[in-house]
Order: C-alpha cells, then sequence, then structure tokens
C-alpha cells in the first residue's frame, strides 16, 4: 500500500515574465513512510499553461493523483502536462525518458482535476477542456 504526494512551486495565474518552478510525485509505503520513488517533472516556467490576460486560471500546481489496478499513478500538472508514471524497474526514479514509467500528454492547461479512469479509457481535466 502506497501514499502518492505532490509536491512543488505553484504557478502564476496570469502572463507574467518566466520564474523557473520545480515540481515531483513521490510515492511513500504507507505504513513505514519509506520514499518508494520519485518522479520529476521537467522544470516549468513559473505561469500556468494556456493563460492569458482575458482568460485567466488560477489552479493548484498538481490535481490529487488516480491510482489504476496495475500501480500506474496519473497526475496532472499545471504546466499544461497529463502523465502516467510507474517506477517499472524498481530503481526508485521514474524516468520521463523511459517509456515503460512514462506516458505523458501535452493539453497545453492548467490543472487540478484528477484523472478518471474507465476501461480502456482516461480522462483527463484542463481548466479549458476534458480529454480522453
Amino acid at each position: 500500500l502506497a501514499v502518492f504526494v505532490n509536491v512543488g512551486d505553484n504557478v502564476a495565474c496570469a502572463p507574467q515574465p518566466p520564474s523557473p518552478v520545480s515540481a515531483r510525485v513521490v510515492a511513500l509505503d504507507a505504513s513505514t513512510l519509506e520514499e518508494l520513488w520519485e518522479f520529476v517533472l521537467p522544470v516549468g516556467d513559473g505561469v500556468t499553461a494556456g493563460v492569458n490576460l482575458t482568460d485567466i486560471c488560477c489552479p493548484d500546481v498538481f490535481g490529487n493523483p488516480t491510482v489504476d489496478a496495475d500501480g500506474t499513478v496519473y497526475i496532472n500538472w499545471s504546466g499544461g502536462w497529463a502523465y502516467a508514471v510507474r517506477d517499472a524497474n524498481g530503481d526508485g526514479t521514474v524516468d520521463i525518458d523511459d517509456s515503460a514509467e512514462v506516458t505523458a500528454f501535452h493539453h497545453g492547461g492548467g490543472a487540478n482535476g484528477n484523472t478518471g479512469l474507465a476501461p480502456g479509457m482516461a480522462v483527463a481535466p484542463s481548466c479549458w477542456k476534458i480529454m480522453g
């Protein structure tokens, strides 16, 4: 049994000069709180993806994680990406360049909700649309 924690800098709600922000997801053993794995996201520019002066969205940095029956963790990040991650090789690090460990979808918007799952489908919300 594991607990998943999304940690990161909140992004700005309105367009502004870039200011790098970091974010990561950590899986912890629910009994011991020992770190099982970590996924470090690429450094973002500090602004919620997709905002402009006439269409502002102010989500948290992440939506809540969703976990499927196989242990894949689905996360939505306000840098404009939805991720499905797992530590496939058990080395404690989820490698963004390893397709066995990370599937990514760039939706281009801020995201605050969690991914909905159904057989054969994952639906990720953003500030302006739902993708599935």
